[in-house]
């Protein structure tokens, strides 16, 4: 671990909205993901994926943490 993650790790505990977490070595999705494994809190998607919509709005319904993959640098406006 590195002062960076480490940082970036509180950071994402401590905030009061939803982290934008810029991952080019795939290092916090895998930290969040497994912060949540077996506990059924948290799903996954990518604006790739045709039912990604449907997964955002079960997520929100039943409060549940959602990790959108692979976004772009402009956004869906559903997003925005």
């Amino acid at each position: 671990s590195n002062q960076l993650s480490v940082d970036n790790g509180v950071v994402v505990m401590n905030c009061r909205r939803w982290p934008l977490m810029i991952d080019p070595q795939l290092q916090a999705g895998k930290w969040i993901k497994s912060m949540c494994e077996g506990k059924g809190k948290l799903r996954v998607t990518r604006l790739s994926d045709p039912g990604w919509i449907k997964v955002l709005e079960q997520s929100i319904i039943n409060g549940l943490g959602l990790v959108i993959e692979d976004l772009a640098e402009s956004l869906d406006p559903a997003l925005t």
